[in-house]
């Protein structure tokens, strides 16, 4: 596929940080893009992505694009976040690349369309540990609010000051009766 060789041929110009993809040899991630109605494995081999259509063994993640602003990740999620980051450490211009072999108002669609998952992924978790945060204090009582950490901080913190003034008087208390 015309996309692994771009991806692996950028892979290639930083041997240092693809090596580290290494401890992910046999992973797979598979991509779903509803929208266009494409649906790709990402098969990590080494230091190198093998991305085909098909699969013959489950994929460690799912990432289901519903739209640009609606996206479903199941599966290992630990692995998944790991790897994103690993990749995000690789800083070459993919649109350029891809530019090269399929033509630049094409490469810049695409490009359009992974800004457009990226941001929509940022805004999802954001929103999501929102929710969480709210579910975990409101709903469960779980997590103390903003409000009730600081004003238990404020109440430890007296209690600091009154106990040091507590013992600053015992002390004086002593040296008056000895």
């Amino acid at each position: 596929m015309i996309l692994s060789s771009l991806i692996n041929r950028i892979l290639d110009r930083d041997p240092e940080k693809s090596e580290r993809l290494a401890k992910y040899n046999g992973k797979i991630i598979q991509l779903e893009l509803l929208p266009i109605a494409l649906n790709l494995y990402l098969i990590i081999e080494n230091t190198h992505l093998n991305i085909t259509h098909e699969s013959n063994i489950p994929a460690d993640a799912i990432i289901r694009v519903i739209t640009h602003k609606d996206i479903d990740v199941t599966g290992d999620l630990v692995f998944l976040q790991d790897f994103k980051n690993r990749l995000s450490e690789i800083d070459p211009d993919w649109e350029e690349g891809l530019a090269q072999l399929i033509g630049d108002p094409l490469a810049h669609q695409i490009g359009n369309f992974f800004r457009q998952a990226n941001q929509t992924q940022r805004e999802f978790r954001t929103q999501f540990g929102r929710n969480i945060t709210e579910y975990l204090q409101e709903e469960t009582d779980c997590l103390p609010t903003r409000e009730e950490t600081e004003d238990f901080y404020k109440a430890v913190d007296k209690l600091y000051l009154d106990t040091e003034r507590l013992d600053a008087r015992i002390a004086l208390l002593d040296k008056t009766n000895t």
